[in-house]
């Protein structure tokens, strides 16, 4: 599904793997204690011990993670790639698999946040090769997606991401922001090509994110990316946004009386006075 530049702006599109940056620099950069020899090899280093090769290479993989960190955070992505390529080569002399998967994540996150979405592509292709249940890469590869405005399959890998994020150390709590962002773009996008069904079928998603994103005490997330898409709306899109959110409210409803009573006060509000339904419909028939 393409997205129409009527209604959208198109930064709402990459705008979420820039965000992304901080989830991978500090979820990948603590995840580095998975493997051992780096806490052993940082202890070492700090006594000026003599390192055992694995943990040399520990410490040299670690000391490329942290110089592309650095970079992320100054917005110098080009010098974070190398930094990032550095680790991942490093990371080549292990049979860590994991390992190099992470490093994967921070190379196709520096190359796409250059908007070399083809290229990081097939960075967190490898990466999932390597680890297919590393979540840090199916969030990157949803972004990157996105960048490359193939919303279905973007909203696909966040899928397959959401499911796996009690294996990252803030049980992945990020995540629920762009997959949220996403079901409401495709469910605005649904409504302005007058597709019913799949407005359905994305209020239903945006329901369930919010819902367990409430669980996990992250509303503000999903409210935030609420506020975000609003903000790229263009004036022919405020119209079909307001349509959809009327939809996630009427389709969150459980209760049928209560469903009832909320369309009985919308009905009366837009009803002529003084006209009855039966007259009404009459009317239309003439």
């Amino acid at each position: 599904m393409a997205i129409s530049s009527k209604i959208f702006n198109k930064e709402v599109i990459t705008k979420p793997l820039p965000e992304a940056v901080s989830l991978f620099t500090d979820a990948g950069a603590r995840r580095m204690w998975i493997f051992p020899e780096v806490s052993e090899a940082l202890d070492k280093a700090k006594k000026a011990k003599e390192l055992k090769e694995l943990e040399r290479i520990a410490l040299e993989i670690y000391q490329f993670m942290e110089e592309g960190d650095t970079k992320f955070k100054t917005g110098d992505y080009l010098e974070a790639e190398k930094a990032c390529n550095k680790a991942y080569k490093t990371s080549l002399k292990t049979d860590n698999k994991a390992l190099q998967s992470l490093c994967l994540c921070f190379v196709g996150t520096a190359i796409g946040v250059q908007q070399r979405f083809e290229e990081a592509l097939l960075s967190f292709g490898k990466a999932l090769e390597l680890e297919p249940e590393n979540a840090l890469a199916w969030l990157g590869k949803g972004c990157v997606l996105m960048g490359l405005e193939q919303y279905e399959e973007a909203s696909k890998s966040f899928e397959r991401a959401l499911p796996l994020r009690e294996k990252l150390l803030g049980k992945g709590t990020e995540l629920f922001a762009p997959q949220a962002q996403l079901a409401l773009i495709l469910g605005v996008e649904s409504i302005f090509s007058r597709d019913m069904r799949k407005a359905e079928e994305r209020a239903l998603e945006f329901i369930r994110l919010r819902k367990e994103a409430e669980k996990e005490g992250m509303t503000q997330a999903v409210e935030e990316a609420v506020a975000e898409v609003k903000t790229a709306l263009t004036e022919e899109g405020v119209k079909p946004f307001a349509e959809f959110e009327e939809m996630v409210t009427l389709v969150a409803i459980e209760d049928p009386f209560e469903l009832w009573k909320v369309l009985r006060d919308r009905i009366s509000e837009k009803w002529p006075k003084g006209v009855s339904a039966v007259e009404a419909i009459r009317e239309q028939r003439k």
